[in-house]
């Protein structure tokens, strides 16, 4: 599965996370290791059929004349998850697994999440998830 990336910030994240994946541990920064990517179930979309093992071709803006290749790298796990805002339930939220039974996140947790997505912090987190979608964000958190 091909996975492209084009926010500037996150670049040096994703190398870091390639570079540690296929080398000795440590030394080389903040390090992105998942992604998340929107998905609304739909059978035909790639994101319905990866699955751990598989492999993940990283690209730096796959689709203009300054694509770059980032990596070559397995896919861990892929989780469905649900990113709310504050309405209709009072208050914003994360829900890996299925959004009718899966787990809320902890704010902690969220933070945690928001972090290791590359962001600064969960306010940028959700401002980016939910900007579009002003009830949830549907998608999934795929991680290598």
């Amino acid at each position: 599965m091909l996975l492209s990336f084009s926010m500037d910030e996150m670049r040096p994240m994703i190398e870091a996370g390639v570079a540690e994946k296929h080398g000795p541990a440590g030394g080389f920064g903040r390090t992105k290791c998942q992604t998340i990517r929107k998905f609304d179930g739909n059978p035909r979309s790639p994101y319905a059929r990866v699955k751990p093992g598989d492999a993940l071709h990283l690209w730096w803006k796959s689709r203009t004349a300054a694509r770059k290749r980032l990596g070559l790298i397995d896919c861990l796990s892929v989780s469905p998850i649900t990113i709310y805002s504050e309405a209709p339930w009072g208050k914003r939220g994360v829900i890996l697994g299925d959004p009718k039974t899966g787990p809320c996140l902890s704010d902690e947790a969220v933070v945690a999440l928001a972090y290791a997505d590359g962001f600064t912090n969960a306010d940028a987190f959700y401002e980016f998830f939910v900007a579009d979608a002003p009830i949830a964000f549907r998608g999934v958190l795929i991680k290598w």
